[in-house]
């Protein structure tokens, strides 16, 4: 009977590695599947929002220790502290979808073995800033075979 041979031929396997170089894990994922770089996508825009928020709290004065003087002083401290807080909890849910989404383009698993329980954001940019390149690359060549065909179309 005759067989129909598929195979992933886009498939890229990334081992995961601590600081020591013992591997821990690894992954795998098709960077031009569209499902896959739109979970990529919608990480991307979950961090920019982390970011943009993190662009609240990052010129909140110090918080001020101790006794605080003055009903004035109170309230900065009281504003500060929510800032704080609302950036926080922002980072949290955004860090819940980003989690939910590494397990959809990479696999089950994968975000606690990139996260490894913890809310890290600095693991999670590593771990991002070390898969782009794939997806760029994939964008980049769907683009390009689209311009080319475009180019090579013959119009009236």
């Amino acid at each position: 009977m005759p067989a129909i041979t598929i195979a992933p031929k886009n498939q890229i396997t990334l081992d995961i590695v601590n600081e020591k170089g013992e591997k821990r894990g690894e992954i795998k994922f098709n960077p031009r599947d569209i499902r896959v770089y739109n979970a990529f996508m919608a990480m991307s825009k979950h961090i920019y929002n982390i970011a943009d928020k993190y662009g609240s709290v990052k010129d909140v004065a110090e918080i001020p220790e101790g006794k605080l003087g003055s009903i004035d002083e109170y309230k900065e401290a009281c504003d500060a502290l929510g800032k704080v807080a609302d950036f926080t909890d922002c980072a949290v849910k955004q860090i819940d979808e980003i989690a939910k989404e590494l397990d959809v383009v990479f696999g089950k698993g994968t975000s606690e073995l990139i996260l490894q329980g913890s809310y890290d954001f600095e693991l999670l940019s590593e771990f991002i800033q070390g898969v782009a390149p794939f997806f760029k690359e994939a964008k980049n060549e769907r683009v390009n075979k689209y311009l080319d065909d475009k180019n090579e179309s013959d119009v009236m």
